[in-house]
């Protein structure tokens, strides 16, 4: 792939809660490695303490130097998080980010970063991925709306807009709310993955070393997890018409007080889902999933 036409990608992402944000990584890390996109930073946007230093033991895992940044350091209202707190305690047994890193300092500020690496990217380049909250991604357009619009070519986000009190836009329905109102880039949402199931084969593609498989055994075991931000996660590096359809396309606004996202007439706004079957998408998921070099010695 020329470097013209090379996805150059920002992973927005809780990094808690849930083994399936792993599994993103790992693809983008993968991609990244073989030269399919450019990885240029990674967003912890999670309202916990493990989320940036998870994602930095992934990357070191990797050798690669790619900068994370947090919202954890800088949030002035823990009380707009509350209901992701009460979430978080529910999925302690099982906090693989906890388990896995240990905090040793502050990180940058996501609003920071993400302004750094927009303006050091070329016009209309970068891809924003966001499988967690809005938060960061709110508050990087929020900041600077014009270099957002100048730098940035679509963000996908993984959420379900037909779903009352959808988790990613629930936990932060401020952002959600002030994300779908003032995002100038055009916005590609994906809900599709509950019953489409990966990660139950790691222990043979990844050795157990490898993080991302440790977070998918605390996690699950080996039963896999459901597939929503991978799904998210293949189209922001391959947006392939054969992969996608688009269901619907319009404009989105965000109802606070419902917890609800209203379609509204627009352009902005495109709802996909994949073309083929489950298990088919699942098939693919799991390639992507894996260590080659590892699997070649096993």
């Amino acid at each position: 792939m020329t470097e013209e036409k090379k996805p150059i990608i920002i992973f927005d992402t809780d990094m808690d809660t849930d083994c399936d944000d792993a599994g993103a990584f790992l693809m983008l890390i993968n991609a990244h490695m073989c030269g399919e996109i450019n990885l240029i930073g990674v967003m912890a946007d999670s309202v916990c303490e493990f989320s940036a230093p998870f994602c930095e033991k992934v990357l070191s895992y990797y050798g690669l130097d790619i900068p994370v940044g947090e919202i954890y350091s800088n949030i002035a209202n823990y009380e707009r998080f509350f209901p992701y707190q009460r979430h978080q305690k529910s999925c302690e047994n099982v906090a693989y980010n906890k388990i896995l890193s240990k905090r040793h300092t502050d990180y940058e500020s996501t609003a920071t970063l993400y302004d750094r690496l927009l303006k050091g990217a070329p016009d209309k380049s970068v891809t924003v991925l966001c499988v967690g909250m809005l938060t960061a991604v709110f508050n990087a357009i929020k900041n600077d709306k014009e270099l957002f619009y100048k730098k940035v070519n679509k963000v996908v986000v993984m959420g379900n807009p037909y779903k009352e009190n959808d988790f990613n836009f629930s936990m932060d329905k401020e952002s959600a709310k002030g994300f779908f109102d003032l995002c100038p880039s055009p916005v590609f949402i994906s809900y599709a993955g509950t019953e489409i199931i990966t990660g139950n084969n790691l222990k043979n593609t990844l050795p157990m070393s490898n993080p991302i498989r440790q977070a998918y055994e605390i996690w699950s075991g080996d039963k896999g997890r459901s597939s929503w931000d991978l799904v998210a996660t293949l189209y922001a590096i391959n947006s392939d018409e054969s992969l996608f359809e688009v269901i619907w396309q319009g404009q989105i606004e965000y109802n606070i007080k419902d917890k609800i996202a209203e379609l509204q007439k627009g352009t902005r706004d495109t709802i996909i889902k994949p073309k083929c079957t489950n298990e088919k998408m699942a098939e693919i998921l799991n390639g992507l999933l894996q260590d080659e070099s590892y699997v070649k010695r096993t």
